[in-house]
């Protein structure tokens, strides 16, 4: 894929992970449309990618952007999918408002989990935060282990994105479990 002129996905692409799941592969990314005000965080959106065949270094379809619900209009990053007991789910880091030149209690990028009804699209169930409350959560991902789910992702104080000089930038985990991981008692 080579973003052109007005593409949905154009510029400030960051983190893609390549994932194969349900019998394909998949990238999911994030970036900003083709044109897009560059350096604002709000215009930072999820995308996916798909390949047409089972060869990733093959032709891949024009990306799609991923609407978990109540992130429509805010920043969404670091997007990875998972299979977990036959339901696929999305994992991200979010805002539910606002942009980190403006951090609040409800304006750090936190971790959300939702339910996919396709590697490509989300379902309209409402994400749910899964923060430890650190000010910054971003990068997760996973190892399903039977029934278990372990969720990894690095944490720690924005220090106003200056990681160079954030002393507690670390590893963090989640254990869940359950037959719905949206659920509070995962």
């Amino acid at each position: 894929y080579e973003p052109k002129e007005g593409d949905i996905l154009g510029a400030e692409v960051w983190a893609p992970e390549l994932t194969y799941i349900q019998g394909k592969w998949y990238i999911y990314v994030c970036g900003v449309a083709y044109g897009t005000v560059r350096g604002d965080g709000n215009n930072m959106k999820m995308f996916v990618l798909e390949c047409e065949s089972q060869d990733p270094t093959g032709t891949w379809k024009d990306p799609v952007r991923l609407y978990p619900k109540g992130f429509n209009d805010y920043y969404t990053i670091d997007g990875h999918a998972f299979e977990y007991k036959g339901q696929l789910y999305y994992v991200f880091s979010g805002q539910k408002e606002g942009w980190l030149g403006s951090l609040g209690e409800d304006r750090r990028p936190l971790l959300y989990i939702t339910k996919m009804s396709s590697p490509t699209e989300c379902t309209n169930d409402t994400a749910v935060c899964i923060s430890k409350g650190s000010d910054l959560e971003e990068g997760p991902c996973t190892i399903v282990d039977g029934n278990d789910v372990y969720l990894m992702y690095s944490a720690g104080t924005w220090n106003g994105g200056d990681y160079n000089n954030s002393n507690d930038y670390h590893l963090e985990y989640y254990k869940l479990s359950g037959a719905n991981l949206l659920s509070s008692n995962s």
